[in-house]
């Protein structure tokens, strides 16, 4: 549990050297998406780790839980690029 909460990065330091160095706002905000991503995974990874300890959840299984996790991500996703666009 204590890795899936502290495996998320901090992208400050990398951010501001790329904008002292002139990289593209692009490439800035790809690193900042990717530290996101990051850091909502490893939310999830330890709900989940919590949840399996805790025997509390949506269900008694961490898996299902991944499961609906992963597919209510992907609808959410979803809805928000369809908005978007």
């Amino acid at each position: 549990m204590f890795g899936a909460l502290i495996s998320a990065t901090d992208p400050v330091a990398v951010v501001a050297l790329l904008k002292e160095l002139g990289t593209s706002k692009r490439f800035s905000t790809l690193v900042d998406a990717e530290s996101m991503l990051n850091d909502g995974t490893g939310i999830v990874l330890f709900m989940l780790f919590f949840g399996a300890y805790t025997a509390t959840g949506v269900s008694d299984s961490p898996v299902a839980d991944f499961i609906i996790v992963v597919a209510g991500g992907a609808l959410l996703g979803t809805l928000l690029a369809y908005l978007c666009i």
